[in-house]
C-alpha cells in the first residue's frame, strides 16, 4: 500500500512537470481543439504604443465589446516619416465570439484597400467583397463551422484555461480557407510586478493580420487577462514590441 501511494504522488509529480514546467514537451504530444472559448462580456478599449527598440514608431489599439472587435494601428513620429500606415479591422461576432462580418481597411501612402467579409455558419458559406482599390464581384467560399478569423481568435486568447490546457489550436479562417492558429504558454513569467503567461500564439505564413510575421509573443497578465506585451513583426520595420499604456474599462462604469 505504501509503494502505491508512493507511485501516485510520482506520477502526480511526473504530470505537473510535463505540463506546467515544461509546457514545450506537453505541447509536442497534447494539443487540444477548441472550437468555443468562453469569453466574458467585456467593454475594453486598450492602448498600445509601438517601439522599435528603444524608438516609438506607432500606436495601436484594440477595442473589445460583446458585439465587436476593433484594432486599430498606425505609425507615428520616425514611422510615419519612413513608412506611413494605417489599418482598421473590425470584427461582428455573434454571442459565442464568432464572427459575423469582417472589414478591413489598409492604408500606405496613397495605395488605399479595403474588403468585407460575411459568415453563413447555416450554409457553411464565406462571402468576400472587394471594396477598394478596385470593386469587384464576390468570391463564395465553403468552409466547415464554427471558426474564428484573425482577431476573434486573438481575443479569445486571452481567456483559454492556460492550467488546464497550456497548449491549443483554434480553427481560423484566413485568406478564403480554414486553417489554424496554434498557441502554447511557455513559461509564466513576471512582468512590472504582475504573473503573466508567456504566450506564443503562431498564425499562418498567410496572415492579413500581421503581413511580415505569423508570430506573436503576449505577456498576458493572468489576473487580469489583458495582454500587457505584445512582441511581432508589423509591417513597419520588422521586429517591434507593443506596451499596454492605457486601459479603458467602460463596464465599470456601466457605459
Amino acid at each position: 500500500m505504501l509503494f502505491l501511494r508512493m507511485m501516485k504522488k510520482f506520477k502526480f509529480v511526473i504530470t505537473f512537470i510535463i505540463f506546467f514546467l515544461l509546457p514545450n514537451t506537453a505541447c509536442s504530444k497534447r494539443i487540444h481543439l477548441l472550437y468555443d472559448v468562453k469569453i466574458p462580456k467585456k467593454n475594453l478599449k486598450l492602448y498600445y504604443k509601438i517601439y522599435w527598440g528603444p524608438i516609438p514608431l506607432g500606436k495601436s489599439t484594440i477595442t473589445i465589446t460583446p458585439k465587436k472587435y476593433t484594432s486599430v494601428v498606425y505609425t507615428i513620429g520616425i514611422g510615419n516619416l519612413v513608412y506611413p500606415f494605417y489599418a482598421k479591422w473590425e470584427t461582428w461576432i455573434d454571442s459565442t465570439g464568432h464572427p459575423v462580418k469582417i472589414l478591413i481597411y489598409s492604408r500606405h501612402r496613397s495605395k488605399k484597400r479595403k474588403k468585407l467579409i460575411l459568415f453563413y455558419p447555416q450554409k457553411r458559406e464565406v462571402i468576400i467583397k472587394y471594396l477598394l482599390p478596385n470593386p469587384s464581384t464576390k468570391e463564395v467560399k465553403n468552409i466547415s463551422f464554427p471558426l474564428y478569423d484573425e482577431l476573434s481568435a486573438f481575443v479569445a486568447a486571452f481567456f483559454i484555461n492556460y492550467f488546464k490546457t497550456p497548449c491549443v489550436r483554434l480553427p481560423l479562417y484566413i485568406r478564403g480557407t480554414l486553417s489554424s492558429v496554434k498557441i502554447k504558454v511557455e513559461k509564466i513569467v513576471t512582468y512590472k510586478n504582475r504573473r503573466c503567461f508567456k504566450i506564443k500564439v503562431k498564425l499562418p505564413k498567410k496572415s492579413e493580420l500581421l503581413k511580415r510575421s505569423s508570430e506573436v509573443e503576449v505577456y498576458l497578465d493572468i489576473n487580469s487577462r489583458l495582454p500587457l506585451v505584445l512582441k511581432s513583426g508589423l509591417p513597419i520595420f520588422g521586429s517591434l514590441t507593443g506596451k499596454l499604456i492605457k486601459l479603458q474599462d467602460f463596464s465599470i462604469r456601466g457605459h
